[in-house]
This record gives structure tokens, C-alpha cells and sequence, in this order.
């Protein structure tokens, strides 16, 4: 057996619901397997523990659900506080108006401003020149080489 279908059997074992011939069967491996032995008193401690807790208290619904009620229409009965946010309009009108100015006046103080001194020159290669005329042609479909 596998260690889950092991649990499976124990536990059947311990609640009686397992069969005469599987009961049988796992009896005789308790008698052999250690393992299977301290599992089996793993799950009766636990079932022993489970068994001695305190009994689930007993709840009274209907007056559980007149105070739940009673909470609920105190919190209705409030007044509602409304807010209103308009002058957020008018701030984000002028932050746009503001950010329009700005990227116009960027864009004015670039375009005006003479362009500046270098103050490196680079001077970049120069395309050499054939001292002596090609030896031979390559013509490769469309395309000539000299």
C-alpha cells in the first residue's frame, strides 16, 4: 500500500467503516510494519484529542439576527456626507494651460537659440583614390564591380 492509501485504511479502520477482509489485512501489517503501527497511534491520540474538546456552543439565530438588524439600521439611520470635488476642474485647467506654456516656451528658447561653437572638429576619413586603373571587370547579374 501507499503511504496516502495507508492513511485512507487507518483512518476507515479507526471510524469502522472499513470492510472485514481490508481490516484483516491491515491488521497484519500492523503486526509487521513499525511505521504503520505509530502512524496508527498518531491517529488515535488525534482522534482521542478531537474528542475531548468542548462541545460547539449553542447559538440562538433569531437573536442573532435581531442585533445584526439592529446594527445595520443604526448605521442607515446616519446622515449621508456627500463630497463634492469641482474645484478640481479648475485646478486641472490651469496645470494643463501651465503644462502647454511650458512646452511651447522649451520649445520657442531651442528653436531660437543660435547654434553653439564646436569646440572639436572632427575630421572624418577621405574616400582614397585609385592610383592605377582595375585589372579586371566582375559582373555578377544586374551589378558591376570594377
Amino acid at each position: 500500500m501507499m503511504n496516502s492509501d495507508l492513511e485512507f485504511r487507518l483512518s476507515e479502520y479507526l471510524d469502522g467503516t472499513l470492510g472485514a477482509r481490508e481490516s484483516a489485512q491491515l491488521e497484519q501489517r500492523l503486526l509487521t510494519d513499525r511505521a504503520a503501527r505509530e502512524l496508527l497511534g498518531e491517529y488515535q491520540r488525534l482522534d482521542a484529542m478531537l474528542k475531548t474538546l468542548p462541545a460547539v456552543p449553542e447559538v440562538d439565530f433569531d437573536a442573532l439576527s435581531a442585533r445584526i438588524a439592529g446594527a445595520v439600521d443604526e448605521i442607515e439611520a446616519e446622515p449621508q456626507v456627500i463630497y463634492s470635488f469641482k474645484w478640481v476642474r479648475q485646478v486641472a485647467g490651469v496645470a494643463v494651460a501651465a503644462c502647454v506654456t511650458l512646452g511651447v516656451g522649451l520649445w520657442m528658447s531651442r528653436s531660437m537659440t543660435p547654434p553653439s561653437r564646436s569646440l572639436v572638429q572632427v575630421q572624418l576619413p577621405q574616400a582614397e583614390v585609385a592610383a592605377e586603373p582595375a585589372v579586371a571587370q566582375v559582373s555578377i547579374g544586374t551589378f558591376v564591380f570594377p
